[in-house]
């Protein structure tokens, strides 16, 4: 019992310092409260012996944050947060939507004209994967090719196309997203 009127003590003096590292981090005020719960509640239920911590301070604001990764990770806050965007949404002008337009226009061309610059059998391979969806085994399969040379194609296509788009490295998922837009 007197470990719960410490645990009581420490959360009361505690939890503005916890609220305000929630906060900070860009929950809402009701997700901090539960958050701060939650962790109260594991260290209640592991019954740790608050008193034998050294900096208390650093341990809470530790623990804490780990259970707000936790909760980011688990995708719960990214639902509501894009729930609450939905309801604020602005809706982007004319003028934004025909830049918008412009600019992916081009990045299509400029795609389309890197893809035509790739020799035939990587073509090919690229037209399989990302417009009729087949996996390696069965391009192999539909090509007569080895699933080795198939992979080795694809690898040689998107290295082509990164440099010919000068797609940096950490870009190529974004480049692989766009890849079935050629088809269209």
């Amino acid at each position: 019992m007197h470990a719960d009127v410490t645990l009581n003590k420490v959360y009361r003096e505690y939890y503005p310092y916890l609220a305000s590292i929630g906060r900070k981090q860009g929950f809402d005020a009701e997700t901090v409260k539960d958050v701060i719960n939650q962790t109260f509640l594991v260290l209640l239920e592991k019954q740790v012996e608050l008193s034998a911590i050294y900096n208390l301070k650093s341990f809470l604001a530790t623990t804490f944050r780990r259970k707000l990764i936790d909760l980011y990770r688990s995708g719960r806050v990214q639902q509501k947060r894009l729930h609450g965007f939905a309801e604020t949404a602005v809706q982007p002008s004319v003028e934004s939507v025909l830049i918008e337009d412009q600019a992916f226009a081009e990045l299509k061309l400029q795609l389309k004209t890197a893809y035509e610059k790739l020799p035939r059998r990587c073509k090919m391979v690229i037209f399989l994967k990302f417009y009729e969806g087949l996996d390696n085994a069965q391009i192999a399969e539909r090509t007569g090719l080895s699933i080795r040379s198939v992979y080795n194609n694809l690898s040689l296509a998107i290295r082509l196309l990164r440099g010919d788009m000068q797609v940096s490295r950490n870009d190529t998922r974004t480049l692989l997203l766009l890849l079935p837009l050629l088809f269209f």
